[in-house]
């Protein structure tokens, strides 16, 4: 509550327009009427900080974030500043996103900003190690926890970008969602899940369902969706059609607050507003990234990254130069060949461009790997390729939540 984002535009008096707060372990917003909001004609925006007289010398991280009216999202990245020791003396004191003050309580008190760093690509090769870099993903990547016969199973998820305002859309493979059984018994959905983000940061020391054990507690999906193929054929068969989405209601009764919650209580329980969902690109493909001037194909240089299950409940991920591999002599999957993540991180993302502020952009999942040596294969997302992701993602979008019967959707009629 204590920040401000403020259009600067022609005839906008001191302000207007959508008042935009958004901090680590809080969000608030505020609108104003259509009046004002025509008022608002400038692309300059003033960030004012006020109220932090009682926290001189400290130090703070701020970030905006935007939402269009087509649900397109945006935000920068996290800004730096500390305190001045002026404040101390009982000055209100207050700053703007340019170092310069904003008026407060008898007096202003600048606070100054931090260096601000370059942001660095990672292109260390990795086989297999925690994630040290926290971020965005690691936010945006949970545990993904569900159950057939009342036996708990352990994947990967990921939260997307571009979802409805109804719902958040979490990626993961298709076998973390729906059990392919032959014979007369027939498949079936998990009969339940929980999709726990950050659990790398639990206070347990395995993954569990005690949702007050994690950071930012746990979230029930409504259903699943997966393609008809992954209902009809068995494992290695199944492979180029691994994929999944496990859909949430942005509803706060599907939530289990964590322990930040406990401290928080007026925190988001939206899924999609207290984490930063990654993009996905349905059109990328190997060797044809926009993205790639350089000989050493940057843009091939890809990032997995999962919960392990050896490893519960660290957050684990290898990076190298991918490749291709024929699992079976009909499907040319994409391969990371010195990969040695194992199960649990299945779902897991994989993402080109990865920096050390955790942003990427998703291009496949974890799929399968070999018991007895490295290496790790995940579906073409491709459109092109004949990938029905994009398509299965649609659904998951446009589906109305009393329309889907059961626990999940087969989709059997994608072009």
């Amino acid at each position: 509550e204590c920040f401000k984002l403020q259009n600067v535009g022609v005839g906008s008096g001191d302000g207007g327009g959508e008042a935009a707060r958004n901090v680590r372990g809080g969000r608030k917003k505020s609108n104003t009427n259509a009046e004002e909001q025509q008022q608002q004609t400038s692309d300059i925006w003033q960030l004012s900080f006020e109220g932090f007289a009682p926290y001189a010398g400290t130090s703070w991280q701020y970030r905006i974030k935007s939402v269009d009216g087509a649900r397109n999202k945006r935000s920068t990245k996290w800004r730096s500043f500390t305190i001045d020791e002026r404040a101390a003396g009982g000055v209100e004191g207050g700053a703007n996103g340019s170092n310069g003050n904003s008026g407060g309580g008898g007096g202003s008190v600048p606070a100054t900003q931090a260096p601000q760093r370059t942001v660095q690509k990672l292109t260390e090769e990795v086989k297999d190690k925690d994630w040290a870099n926290g971020g965005i993903v690691q936010t945006s990547t949970g545990r993904i926890l569900f159950f057939f016969d009342g036996n708990p199973y352990v994947c990967t998820g990921t939260v997307l970008q571009s979802a409805p305002s109804d719902r958040t859309i979490i990626l993961t493979a298709g076998h973390c969602a729906y059990q392919y059984r032959d014979g007369r018994i027939g498949g079936r959905f998990a009969e339940h899940a929980l999709f726990i983000p950050n659990q790398v940061d639990t206070r347990g020391d395995k993954s569990n369902e005690i949702c007050d054990d994690d950071p930012l507690g746990c979230w029930v999906p409504a259903f699943a969706v997966v393609d008809y193929e992954w209902t009809t054929q068995g494992f290695p068969h199944s492979v180029p059609w691994d994929y999944a989405y496990y859909v949430i209601r942005n509803d706060p009764e599907v939530h289990q607050g964590g322990f930040i919650h406990k401290g928080q209580p007026n925190l988001s329980k939206i899924l999609e507003e207290i984490v930063e969902p990654l993009p996905i690109d349905f059109e990328w493909n190997l060797g044809n990234d926009e993205n790639n001037n350089n000989d050493d194909a940057p843009g091939e240089f890809t990032h997995g990254l999962g919960y392990s299950f050896n490893r519960d409940p660290a957050f684990r991920y290898c990076a190298t130069s991918m490749t291709t591999k024929f699992g079976i002599d009909s499907y040319e999957n994409l391969w990371l060949e010195s990969c040695e993540m194992t199960g649990g991180s299945s779902g897991g993302p994989w993402m080109t461009h990865v920096d050390d502020e955790g942003r990427g952009t998703v291009v496949s999942v974890n799929s399968w790997g070999y018991a007895t040596s490295p290496g790790m294969g995940g579906p073409n997302f491709a459109t092109e390729s004949g990938s029905h992701a994009r398509c299965l993602y649609e659904r998951a979008r446009d589906a109305v939540f009393e329309d889907v019967a059961g626990r999940g959707i087969v989709v059997d009629d994608c072009p």
